[in-house]
């Protein structure tokens, strides 16, 4: 199991949520579906309604003093210890 990090946003308000969902969504290594039919259903649907769900949900993890997801703070602890719990194989962290 591999985990990373694909960015955080810059603020939890509409347009820095929209931006990252943008970036985040677009890459071809998170949403796999060929563009013609992605597209459509990120710029119609999903940048339109996400943005502000996303923010509200990122503002209750949110540290304020250093503009990033709280939970930075103190990786790899917190997952290290959730692993084992997704997984029958051992994970080392």
């Amino acid at each position: 199991m591999l985990l990373v990090n694909l960015g955080t946003p810059d603020a939890t308000d509409y347009w820095p949520m929209r931006r990252y969902l943008r970036e985040f969504l677009s890459d071809k290594r998170v949403i796999e579906w060929p563009r013609a039919i992605w597209y459509p259903i990120l710029y119609g649907i999903v940048l339109m309604t996400r943005p502000g769900k996303s923010g509200k949900a990122y503002e209750e993890i949110w540290n304020h003093e250093k503009k990033r997801v709280a939970a930075q703070d103190n990786y790899p602890q917190p997952v290290g210890k959730s692993l084992p719990k997704c997984s029958a194989t051992p994970a080392a962290v």
